[in-house]
């Protein structure tokens, strides 16, 4: 009778030290996959610092509004080339004021030279905005969409007559024309 006790307990023993060690599995499993999670985690977020145009706020600033924002991945590849084509068709309206003003394929006669002129600056600051943002914004002290139209400004004052002075301007010819399909409409509301 003993030696079944002493068997028992041993079994019982063995049991336990078992349980214990799935148990030490287990939450060392738990704690691995936790940690990769945080280092995953990590990694993300240091990304998304370097890379502006990887956040919601590029999303925001660059893109039309509206349009249904993707996931993270890929996410400053979309901005990036939204960015990209919307420099080609304002160096377009910067050549040919008319190429970014719907319903024109060429020139108008309803529109003045200044009123075309107009146009052409719009899509050059917008241009130089978007150009420096592009090269700056994915930098780790990287200026703020803000700092970047005055940049552009300051590039056109130090070429031509100052045509502007504020950054806000800048800021709101590039929504507009951001989110009108990159055009401006007719300068001549009666054309």
């Amino acid at each position: 009778n003993n030696n079944n006790n002493n068997n028992n307990s041993s079994s019982n023993d063995n049991n336990a030290d078992e349980e214990v060690s799935d148990e030490n599995n287990t939450q060392q499993q738990s704690q691995h996959q936790e940690q990769q999670q945080q280092q995953q985690q990590k990694r993300s977020e240091q990304l998304r610092q370097q890379n502006f145009f990887h956040t919601g706020k590029a999303w925001q600033v660059f893109m039309p509004a509206g349009l249904t924002e993707p996931n993270e991945q890929g996410r400053d590849m979309v901005v990036k080339s939204f960015i990209e084509a919307r420099i080609a068709v304002c160096e377009g309206g910067k050549k040919e004021w008319f190429s970014v003003v719907p319903g024109l394929d060429g020139d108008d006669e309803h529109a003045t030279d200044l009123e075309k002129a107009t146009i052409s600056y719009k899509c050059q600051y917008i241009m130089i905005a978007l150009k420096y943002a592009l090269a700056e914004m994915s930098k780790p002290n990287r200026p703020k969409w803000e700092d970047c139209c005055q940049h552009a400004i300051d590039t056109m004052n130090d070429a031509c007559d100052g045509f502007i002075q504020c950054a806000e301007t800048v800021m709101r010819w590039h929504r507009y024309f951001c989110d009108a399909n990159d055009a401006f409409p007719h300068p001549n509301p009666h054309a």
